[in-house]
C-alpha cells in the first residue's frame, strides 16, 4: 500500500505592506529640491551664526584701531613730517572705518605727489607709498614740469640745475618735445639748453649754457639748429667771447650780434 505524500499548500500568506511614504510619492526632481534647499538653510543658519560672531568679536578687539603706519617714500621733496601731519586726523579711527580714498585725496592735493597708493595693514597698520615728481624744467616763475610734460606748482625754493621754459599756455609739453629734440642735436657740440621761450607770436628762441641766444623765428626751426650745428665748430667756437646772438632766421645762412659794439652785424653763409 503506497502512501501518498500530502501536497503541500505553496500558498504563502503575506502581510500586507506599508503604504509608501508620502515624500516617496512625489516626483523625485522635487524631492532632490526640497533637500538641497534643506541643507542651504541650515548652511545659511550656520554662516549667519558665525558671520555674527565673527562681527562681535572683530569689533570687541580693542586693538582694531589705528596705530601704526608705513611711508615708502623716496623723501626727496616730501618729508616725513608733512606725511604724519596728513595722517594724523586719522589716528585712534577703527581700523574698518578708515576713509582710505579720503586720505589718498589729501595726498594728491600735494603738489610734490605724483601718485599715491593707500591700503590697510591688519590689524592696526595703513601702508602708504608715494611717487613724488620728477621735475626735469621749470614754468615760468613758479611752475614745474615733470618728465611726462605734467604741470605743477610746488611752494618753496624750486630746484636748481634745471633749463627754463616759457611760452603761451598750454604749450609746455610741446615746449618740453622741442628742448629733448634740439638737445640731441646739440649733444655733438656739448652745448646744454639753458632756457627755451615761445612766445605769443609762435616764435622760438634758445640760450645756451654757453652764453649764446639762438633765434629761430617760426618756421623749420629744427633745420634751423641743424644749420647752427653746422657753422658752430668752424666759425663760432673761437668767438663765443664776442658774439652774443646767433640769428638764425634767415633762409640762407646765419647772422651774428656782438656782445660790445663792434661794427656792423657779421652774415656767414
Amino acid at each position: 500500500m503506497k502512501l501518498q505524500r500530502r501536497k503541500k499548500n505553496r500558498r504563502v500568506s503575506r502581510e500586507p505592506r506599508p503604504a509608501r511614504s508620502r515624500i516617496r510619492q512625489l516626483p523625485a526632481g522635487l524631492v532632490v529640491r526640497l533637500r538641497y534647499g534643506l541643507v542651504f538653510s541650515v548652511l545659511l543658519t550656520a554662516g549667519l551664526g558665525l558671520s555674527w560672531q565673527l562681527q562681535n568679536w572683530l569689533f570687541g578687539v580693542d586693538g582694531l584701531t589705528l596705530k601704526q603706519v608705513q611711508v615708502e617714500s623716496n623723501f626727496e621733496h616730501i618729508s616725513r613730517a608733512e606725511v604724519r601731519q596728513l595722517v594724523a586726523p586719522y589716528a585712534g579711527q577703527s581700523f574698518f572705518d578708515l576713509d582710505v580714498e579720503g586720505l589718498k585725496q589729501r595726498l594728491y592735493q600735494q603738489p610734490w605727489v605724483r601718485q599715491a597708493t593707500v591700503r590697510r595693514q591688519w590689524p592696526d597698520g595703513l601702508y602708504i607709498k608715494l611717487y613724488e615728481q620728477q621735475p626735469v624744467a621749470r614754468w615760468g616763475e613758479r611752475g614745474l614740469i615733470n618728465n611726462d610734460g605734467g604741470l605743477f606748482f610746488p611752494e618753496g625754493e624750486l630746484p636748481a640745475g634745471i633749463p627754463r621754459l616759457d611760452g603761451v599756455q598750454h604749450s609746455e609739453h610741446l615746449l618740453l618735445t622741442r628742448m629733448r629734440d634740439v638737445g640731441e642735436l646739440l649733444q655733438p657740440l656739448k652745448l646744454k639748453i639753458v632756457a627755451m621761450s615761445l612766445d605769443e607770436r609762435r616764435a622760438w628762441s634758445i640760450e645756451l649754457d654757453n652764453g649764446l641766444r639762438l633765434m629761430l623765428g617760426r618756421e623749420q626751426d629744427m633745420q634751423r639748429i641743424q644749420r647752427f650745428v653746422a657753422f658752430y665748430p668752424t666759425l663760432l667756437a673761437a668767438r663765443l667771447a664776442e658774439v652774443g646772438v646767433v640769428d638764425l632766421r634767415y633762409p640762407n645762412g646765419i647772422v651774428l650780434r656782438w656782445l660790445a659794439p663792434q661794427g656792423k652785424d657779421v652774415q656767414l653763409g
